[in-house]
């Protein structure tokens, strides 16, 4: 089961403009932070809203060499904490591997995220990019996009620019990382195909782009984010904006188990 902490108390401070649920959620019954009216936005910082990333992969080109595959650093302009990068040994192979950007909880780390994903990924063609948030958790969840967006944009950059990585990429994250995964995702929605949220708390306001298929999961003991406060609110209301949503309900608490991951994989080859 996954170790990160879950979302940040420090949310809790988090000013009325920096945090909503999309249209009829409150999180205000969680005592995890401050939530406005339907419509609000979060604080603006850079381009239109903060949310969007620029990075995209170039088109198709051989490699002079099979990248090697393993866990590595990356180092990335601007980020205060560590980046990781795993290439599975399927990378070797004719056919590019599924770019998995993925997020950890708060107070959480890269090793998490990249683990979460690791034992599925050389099977599945799957290569996990896991940056760290450069604060306690990351931007959104307390404050506005910001210094997080543009470390995983520079990330995206490097991996592109070094990797042939498949168009049919997924973004990732579990508790205040999903809640990231899901809005990062709707707002790059050209860019992910796939959202896999573990137990996600809220969606960040930001104009949505492109129609990404989405996984939830979420435990009905969650007593970290309640599952009738988070995923019962959000899941609904993604599906009347007419987005493809999968929900998993499992009988435990807040975490992602080894039945979560593997219907997570499953639905993710059967969507892709």
């Amino acid at each position: 089961m996954a170790t990160d902490r879950g979302p940040n108390p420090s949310a809790r401070a988090a000013g009325n403009d920096a945090i909503c649920i999309s249209r009829r959620g409150v999180l205000t019954a969680l005592g995890l932070a401050t939530v406005t009216a339907v419509g609000c936005t979060p604080r603006r910082r850079g381009g239109a809203d903060g949310s969007r990333l620029s990075a995209r992969p170039p088109a198709r080109r051989e490699l002079k060499s099979a990248p090697e595959s393993g866990l590595s650093t990356l180092d990335v302009r601007n980020a205060r904490r560590e980046v990781l990068l795993y290439v599975p040994r399927t990378a070797e192979d004719a056919a590019p591997p599924r770019l998995v950007l993925s997020f950890h909880g708060a107070g959480g780390e890269p090793t998490t995220a990249v683990g979460r994903f690791r034992r599925f990924a050389d099977e599945n063609r799957l290569m996990i990019l896991a940056p760290a948030s450069q604060s306690a958790t990351w931007d959104v969840v307390s404050g506005g996009w910001g210094r997080d967006v543009k470390v995983i944009d520079a990330a995206l950059e490097q991996v592109f620019s070094a990797y042939d990585v498949d168009d049919d990429m997924i973004i990732s994250g579990f508790s205040d990382g999903a809640s990231y995964a899901l809005s990062l995702g709707l707002a790059n929605g050209d860019l992910f195909r796939h959202i896999i949220a573990f137990s996600p708390g809220f969606v960040a306001t930001a104009p949505h782009v492109g129609s990404p298929d989405i996984f939830i999961s979420h435990g009905t003991k969650d007593q970290v984010l309640p599952i009738d406060s988070t995923t019962r609110v959000i899941a609904p209301d993604l599906l009347e904006q007419g987005y493809a949503v999968k929900v998993y309900e499992f009988n435990g608490p807040h975490g992602v188990t080894d039945s979560v991951m593997t219907s997570a994989i499953r639905w993710l080859n059967a969507v892709s």
